[in-house]
């Protein structure tokens, strides 16, 4: 039986240092899936830590490298674990 994707992540056009929403939840799937330290705070911020970590995540997993929550990212994010 596959399984439900947790997160729902939606590319965003973001800027270093910008908040969002959905960089907060891109922040919780890093955090969950070990690409980040958990944080106590999640702001949303697209910061130095998180960019490092998104562009970790693609390249792991063959994804563009681009630091940001693009669409092929995200896509992947969404996808059951």
């Amino acid at each position: 039986m596959p399984q439900t994707p947790r997160f729902q992540v939606t590319a965003v056009n973001v800027r270093p240092n910008e908040m969002s929403d959905e960089i907060r939840k891109a922040q919780l799937y890093l955090a969950r899936f070990g690409y980040t330290a958990p944080r106590e705070e999640l702001q949303g911020l697209l910061d130095n830590d998180t960019s490092s970590a998104l562009r970790k995540l693609q390249e792991t997993f063959r994804l563009p490298i681009t630091g940001e929550l693009d669409e092929d990212t995200a896509a992947f994010m969404n996808q059951p674990r």
